[in-house]
């Protein structure tokens, strides 16, 4: 997984940014550093999300964006039978997005076993 930096770090980083002075006070108490730490959340917040996004990226590891993924791939579908667990559904998207046959009876079976 992409590294994951807490709010302490990015304000670490936006304060290493800023000119040195009196001007620029670094003490927990100032307003500026208050300021500073109301973006830094923001920062950690925008990295986690980024992080889960590389993880629903595919389907083999998604969870957010599963619902979408069944979307695109036209599932559910009554055909492939319900699938209540996110197990199963991830099951479903994998076997529909990796699915590379024809009609043929065998291939359907085949198809079928492998949604269980």
């Amino acid at each position: 997984m992409a590294p994951t930096y807490t709010a302490a770090d990015y304000l670490s980083a936006l304060q290493s940014l800023l000119p040195r002075g009196h001007a620029w006070p670094r003490s927990s108490d100032a307003v500026q550093t208050q300021a500073l730490e109301g973006l830094a959340a923001v920062y950690e917040r925008t990295n986690l999300r980024a992080n889960y996004l590389l993880v629903d990226a595919f389907p083999a590891t998604t969870v957010e964006l599963l619902p979408e993924w069944e979307a695109t791939l036209g599932l559910p579908d009554p055909c492939a039978g319900v699938a209540p667990t996110i197990q199963g559904r991830r099951a479903q998207v994998i076997a529909r997005f990796a699915a590379m046959g024809g009609q043929s009876v065998a291939y359907m079976k085949s198809f079928a076993l492998s949604l269980g």
